[in-house]
């Protein structure tokens, strides 16, 4: 039920940028989207359930709505932690690409803290110093250090040419294009 209402924000926040009738297209292919149903009915984790307080966080704000913002915001970042990673991003897609400045920046800001906090800090308290999820990043770790957050939050703000150029994989381009296949990239666009 979250991962279909999420089409619903979507639409929304379309249909103030592009129209009405794009935006339907737009939620349409999202609803369509085959990862977006493997998402919920293959290998299910959290983060699917994020998405539609995600979107519900950037037409809040976009529309001006900001209490409805920030309790969407708040509700995304329940889900797990590493959401206010995403949330950070979008306050910058806001900052940068709507007339709502200052929130962007504010969520930017507050979601990197939190994100930052829980990753690096509040975690490893309660894992003996061991860090979740952090196995897929470990080709960003340099040889000899533990993996952990701050190494590879080091290499990727340090090295971006390094960090691009380790997703230019033959089985992450591959995996790109099989996601972007379905929908002829549209959701890329």
């Amino acid at each position: 039920l979250l991962i279909g209402a999420a089409a619903i924000p979507l639409f929304l926040f379309g249909a103030r940028r592009i129209g009405a009738y794009p935006a339907c297209l737009v939620s349409l292919c999202y609803l369509l989207y085959p990862p977006v149903h493997g998402a919920n009915l293959y290998d299910f984790h959290y983060p699917p359930l994020a998405v539609l307080f995600l979107w519900l966080t950037l037409y809040g704000i976009d529309s001006g709505r900001y209490k409805l913002g920030s309790v969407a915001a708040l509700l995304a970042m329940s889900v797990r932690e590493d959401m206010a990673g995403d949330l950070a991003v979008l306050g910058g897609f806001i900052a940068l690409f709507t007339p709502r400045v200052r929130a962007g920046l504010i969520l930017a800001v507050v979601a990197g803290i939190y994100f930052v906090g829980m990753k690096m800090l509040v975690m490893p308290r309660f894992l003996e110093g061991n860090e979740a999820f952090l196995e897929q990043w470990q080709a960003l770790v340099p040889a000899g250090e533990k993996v952990n957050s701050r190494a590879v939050l080091m290499t990727a703000l340090g090295n971006p040419v390094f960090t691009f150029r380790s997703l230019l994989e033959e089985q992450k381009l591959l995996y790109f294009i099989q996601i972007g296949a379905p929908l002829a990239f549209f959701p890329w666009r």
